[in-house]
């Protein structure tokens, strides 16, 4: 998937990872990360979405590397007869940015966070003690590479990016169909001795492929002559297949597909704008609770700076109506 995304006035073709040097973003500092909404154009190979001017709801997130200045430019003015002549330098300040994706760390430290909290209110109410709780991004991160670190420390193994492959078992990978994509995970001889004996498949039917070890050694070709075979099947095709021999699979769904699918259409959280009309959609909760159960998972929209200012300071709070209307004069609020 890629995106246009305009960035201080200038656009830039993007895709997550891309290292960018774009002009220098003054209000941040290095280590910050920024979210953009001029997205102009995103595709996902298949689908593109066009942006009058921005495509609606698309974001990308940025991280900022560094600042710093290009190298210098040399401008050099002469004015003949005049016995003028100017030799100027210029440095363009520029920031060096990351385009990065979904940030898991945040989003887990949170979860993290949960857990410890209801630990924390559980042992309070046991014991009348209170407890302190530290959370560390890079703690809360570093404890998901359970498999990577325990291979890696303990029976040395070298251990890297390995995308949407499996390090033991072999099909198993993303693969391109001539419509879209599946997922497909062989998880055992059998099942691969079922997979090869598909006319389909033929060209993986070979004696060194037959133990899932000789697939793993060879795992990159193997990987390519399966992408050729399903690169001619459409994704209803090569899933029905997969069902038929009992091998895992499963279509690679879009966030327009994950949103219309029907255990989450109906989960999904809805907030309406009264004054616009404008309807936003959230994504829907880990776990239904009895507060959106009662309101059908509909939530009041996000007030405007100072909608409710009267509402909580004058009746919440007692605020007198001179008292805000001199908070609003001194700019306070």
């Amino acid at each position: 998937m890629f995106a246009i995304v305009e960035i201080a006035g200038k656009q830039f073709k993007v895709k997550q990872g891309d290292v960018l040097e774009v002009p220098r973003l003054k209000e941040n500092k290095e280590g910050d990360k920024v979210k953009t909404d001029s997205v102009l154009l995103r595709s996902d190979g298949k689908k593109t979405d066009i942006g009058m001017p921005k495509v609606t709801g698309a974001q990308v997130e940025l991280l900022i590397k560094e600042h710093g200045k290009a190298a210098k430019v040399r401008i050099f003015k002469k004015k003949s007869k005049k016995r003028y002549e100017r030799t100027q330098g210029h440095r363009q300040p520029y920031s060096l940015v990351e385009v990065v994706g979904v940030p898991l760390p945040d989003m887990g430290t949170s979860e993290h966070c949960y857990g410890a909290l209801m630990k924390a209110l559980f042992a309070r109410a046991m014991t009348g003690k209170g407890s302190r709780i530290d959370a560390s991004m890079f703690e809360s991160t570093t404890s998901w590479l359970t498999v990577p670190i325990t291979m890696s420390r303990s029976f040395g193994k070298y251990i890297t990016r390995r995308g949407n492959t499996h390090e033991f078992f072999a099909p198993v990978s993303v693969y391109p169909t001539s419509d879209g994509y599946v997922y497909i995970a062989v998880g055992n001889d059998k099942q691969f001795k079922a997979l090869s004996e598909l006319s389909e498949f033929a060209a993986v039917a070979k004696e060194e492929y037959a133990k899932n070890l000789g697939r793993i050694r060879d795992v990159e070709n193997l990987n390519d002559a399966v992408s050729e075979a399903t690169a001619k099947m459409t994704t209803g095709r090569l899933l029905e297949l997969m069902r038929s021999i009992g091998v895992a699979a499963s279509k690679i769904n879009s966030i327009e597909d994950v949103a219309a699918d029907p255990l989450v259409a109906p989960k999904l959280i809805k907030a309406r704008d009264d004054k616009t009309g404008f309807e936003l959609t959230l994504a829907p909760p880990p776990f239904e609770t009895s507060f959106l159960k009662e309101n059908r998972n509909t939530l009041s929209f996000p007030p405007r700076f100072g909608e409710h200012n009267e509402a909580i300071l004058g009746k919440e709070l007692g605020f007198s109506a001179d008292q805000i209307a001199a908070l609003k004069a001194d700019g306070i609020i």
